[in-house]
């Protein structure tokens, strides 16, 4: 399940999924050009059954046998002739509500919805019931649900990346922002369908629901999307300011976590104490990129 996690938010980084698409050739499935199978009770790969394979949108299809997901068999005990698909990864049956290949729990089968069925956004769901409002979140070791608290359901609205509010509150991925103004809150960059992960009203800057402290709004930018940011005093990273870094020599590298200024090397916004200033640098390795020294890779 780690490894599965692990590619979708991969693939969601990387991949623009609108293109994503399955397609038969000669007797086969394949998703993306890659072969799909379903799992036998001993785990061993059969091929879909193409006289009854069905694609439901760009992410879900079925057969008689099984349904898929990316092209990954859901591998839970699901009853097909009840099974749809809600939209942005979630599905369900007549007996469970599902994120892309896992059951969720606690959420109400029949009265089930999400919020702005963006095709482009698989990765932020919220959901409401007759019980509530939720943020259905994907992480490495499978999903998390988080229900939204004191949430005023009739002027709730998702807006995108994450982001949604009602009349008196806003929240990042269900997580609400303290002492926000709602009336002059806005996404940086505001673009629709666009992952964005800084924030302001009239009075702060946030980074996700993480206030910065101190920033000068005149002076700030984003330096990279999901990580750096910067006024002209200070250096932060997701939204924490690197101590005495030196401004005019900073610096980031290729493998985004790490950056450099003059005297050091910093790994995620903290000082690499270890790494060597002069021989440090970034290399691809077997196609992937990795950081070394003269004295440690």
């Amino acid at each position: 399940m780690k490894i599965k996690y692990s590619f979708l938010i991969l693939y969601l980084c990387i991949v623009n999924i609108l293109n994503s698409a399955y397609k038969i050739e000669k007797q086969r499935v394949f998703f993306n050009e890659t072969p799909v199978f379903r799992y036998d009770k001993y785990n061993f790969q059969i091929p879909v059954d193409t006289d009854s394979f069905t694609i439901m949108d760009n992410y879900y299809a079925k057969d008689k046998y099984a349904v898929y997901f990316l092209g990954e068999q859901i591998r839970e005990d699901i009853d097909l002739s009840s099974f749809v698909v809600v939209g942005r990864g979630i599905s369900k049956d007549k007996d469970n509500i599902y994120k892309y290949w896992t059951r969720v729990e606690n959420i109400d089968i029949s009265s089930v919805k999400v919020y702005n069925d963006r095709k482009t956004d698989i990765f932020n769901s919220y959901l409401q019931d007759r019980n509530g409002i939720y943020f259905v979140k994907p992480f490495i070791g499978g999903i998390r649900v988080r229900k939204l608290k004191d949430v005023d359901i009739p002027t709730f609205e998702e807006i995108h990346s994450g982001y949604s509010k009602d009349k008196k509150s806003v929240y990042y991925r269900g997580i609400k922002i303290e002492n926000i103004d709602t009336r002059t809150f806005q996404i940086i960059g505001d673009e629709n369908d666009k992952i964005n992960e800084y924030s302001k009203d009239r009075n702060s800057i946030y980074y996700k629901e993480i206030k910065i402290k101190n920033v000068d709004m005149n002076t700030f930018k984003i330096l990279n999307p999901s990580s750096y940011s910067g006024d002209k005093n200070k250096i932060y990273y997701e939204g924490v300011e690197i101590k005495n870094v030196d401004l005019k020599t900073f610096e980031i590298l290729p493998l985004s976590q790490y950056s450099r200024d003059k005297d050091n090397i910093y790994c995620n916004g903290k000082i690499l104490e270890r790494a060597d200033r002069k021989s440090f640098r970034i290399i691809e390795n077997n196609e992937r990129k990795i950081a070394e020294d003269e004295n440690n890779r």
